[in-house]
């Protein structure tokens, strides 16, 4: 027993050593060169952590995200947020408008690989927050965000609140959606213009100012329906544009226009195959014996007499797949082409 007793009293005595402690404060601690990621001291131990509070695993030599240090070295704030599924993901504030005196500031959220490619914000994101002249009308955008153009022009077409107001062949873009609740009616917002479009079967229905002949889904009261008009811009949103048959590929609404991407986000070409099926899916017109010399100027020597081919144009407004463009001659009016692919769809 005295035996066990001095062995217990040698082990407290010589075994036994104080906690080391290395750091009592934030400040003490090292902090990483991880973009979005700091250190702090919890309960003596320098740890990493993202701005959520959430454990990071960052050394000094970790290599740093492209992204994240993109955004940081342009000045901007850098965060990194957990969706409701536990997923992290990194995101770009960029401020649009600064504040000046009483009037606050505007700042852009982007995902951080859209900012680094220069997808986001887009110069459409900065020129809607600009002033303009108080006139109904719409922007003419050019370049790239930071270095935008912004020039706001007043529409010529007729104002209007109904169908009535516009001329023959117009038709009023007067679109809001009301639903009846227990307190009453409830409408949202005017999504429509108030001014007058033209009715359209293809493009070359429409005007310079308005040059997308597109469907647009005007709501009156709860009902909705779907009218084919000239708009400005050949998409507002995703779902307007026509989606490729291209596996990995996907068409997206990029500045009023819609742009071929991959799943990664980056520009992409959809060369699928030529088929009936393809052809006509998009509205074009399938041919097993057309002419070799459709699209094609006058002279040109055609050796194929008898092609099997997609046309369009015509006085029926044939139309192409994404990933193709409508060859004419350009020599006759409401002539027939030919679908050939984009050389180049970014």
């Amino acid at each position: 027993m005295k035996k066990t007793t001095i062995l217990l009293l040698f082990a407290f005595l010589f075994g036994c050593t104080q906690p080391v402690w290395e750091c009592f404060s934030d400040a003490e601690c090292p902090q990483p060169l991880c973009p979005g990621v700091r250190a702090k001291c919890d309960f003596g131990k320098c740890v990493t952590v993202y701005s959520n509070g959430t454990l990071a695993n960052c050394t000094n030599l970790s290599i740093p995200n492209p992204a994240a240090k993109y955004c940081l070295d342009k000045g901007y704030e850098y965060k990194i947020e957990t969706d409701a599924e536990g997923n992290q993901r990194g995101y770009c504030y960029v401020p649009l408008i600064p504040p000046s005196g009483d009037v606050p500031g505007y700042t852009h959220k982007c995902d951080e690989w859209e900012f680094y490619r220069g997808e986001c914000p887009t110069c459409m994101d900065y020129c809607e927050l600009q002033p303009h002249i108080a006139c109904v009308g719409y922007w003419n955008v050019s370049g790239s965000f930071p270095n935008c153009k912004c020039q706001y022009v007043c529409s010529g077409g007729v104002v209007c609140s109904s169908d009535s107001d516009c001329p023959r062949g117009y038709v009023c873009y007067n679109s809001r959606l009301c639903s009846t609740t227990p307190g009453g009616v409830v409408c949202g917002d005017q999504e429509g213009d108030l001014l007058c479009h033209k009715k359209c079967e293809t493009n070359s229905d429409c005007a310079s100012d308005m040059p997308y002949c597109r469907v647009v889904s005007i709501y009156q009261g709860d009902v909705v329906s779907s009218v084919r008009m000239c708009m400005m811009e050949e998409c507002r949103k995703d779902s307007d544009c026509p989606q490729p048959r291209c596996v990995g590929v996907k068409s997206i609404c990029v500045d009023g226009k819609c742009k071929l991407v991959d799943s990664s986000g980056n520009p992409a070409r959809c060369a699928d195959e030529m088929s009936k099926e393809l052809c006509e899916t998009y509205g074009g017109h399938w041919n097993e014996c057309g002419s070799a010399c459709a699209g094609e100027p006058p002279g040109t020597v055609c050796i194929q007499v008898c092609v099997a081919q997609c046309e369009c144009g015509g006085e029926a407004g044939w139309t192409c797949p994404p990933g193709y463009y409508c060859r004419l001659s350009g020599m006759v009016v409401d002539e027939v082409g030919v679908c050939k692919p984009l050389p180049n769809n970014h």
